[in-house]
């Protein structure tokens, strides 16, 4: 339970090899009421994952024994731990590092040094989501949009591309739902950001366009999401 929001904690497994760093982490996560697994590799994390089932991963990339993205593609690529909430915690600030860390499936990057508070914030921002994006959704009920050859089923939570089911990640999923309920509709990135990732969201808007962007790349011509010069985008 954290002591500044009275919300149930979410569990975190943190993998950093700089004992410095976690311990920073750690202690701003208990902090807030966390539970919290360090470990120091990538193949620790990997078994502290599959024993707690953590909610959240905080992932740093330069690992001693494997680098940071193929942890990051295993997670994605394992039907238990897919729809876990992973963030990046990383030096690498390079965009194609960023564009990497996006396409392999995280759900947001983070770059060192960085403000303990804030990443508290974003884990609890993202768990948050995630919670709702894996529930039934009550607003669209049982309905399918069918958007050319996209095929959106909200009662099965499935996005089927030529019907072909995609291999998307929880904010990915999200993200293309309420693209498709307000089809044909231009929406800014404020408002993608405000509906998918919340209010509580610390992340900028270029989270919206990497995630549209790996997207694009699932769903190829199966539709089209048109990019609003000024304004955001549209599915059509």
């Amino acid at each position: 339970m954290s002591p500044l929001t009275g919300e149930s904690a979410p569990t975190v497994v943190v993998i950093e090899d700089d004992p410095s760093i976690s311990r920073l982490v750690t202690a701003a996560l208990v902090g807030d009421g966390h539970t919290v697994h360090c470990c120091g590799t990538g193949g620790e994390g990997l078994d502290a994952i599959s024993e707690h089932a953590p909610d959240v991963v905080l992932l740093d990339l330069g690992l001693p024994d494997q680098d940071g993205t193929e942890v990051l593609r295993q997670l994605r690529a394992n039907s238990t731990t897919r729809d876990i909430g992973i963030i990046c915690v990383t030096a690498r600030a390079d965009e194609i590092d960023r564009v990497l860390g996006f396409e392999l499936g995280a759900d947001d990057y983070v770059v060192k040094p960085f403000s303990p508070r804030e990443l508290v914030g974003r884990v609890r921002a993202l768990a948050r989501r995630l919670a709702i994006l894996h529930a039934p959704g009550p607003d669209a009920g049982d309905e399918v949009v069918q958007i050319d050859q996209l095929t959106v089923d909200f009662g099965r939570r499935e996005t089927l591309a030529a019907g072909s089911p995609l291999d998307l990640t929880p904010m990915e999923r999200g993200l293309i739902e309420y693209l498709a309920v307000n089809r044909g509709l231009a929406l800014s990135r404020t408002q993608i950001l405000e509906a998918v990732w919340g209010h509580d969201w610390l992340g900028g808007s270029r989270t919206v366009d990497m995630h549209i962007a790996q997207i694009r790349r699932k769903i190829g011509d199966a539709a089209s999401i048109t990019t609003i010069r000024g304004v955001g985008y549209r599915l059509e």
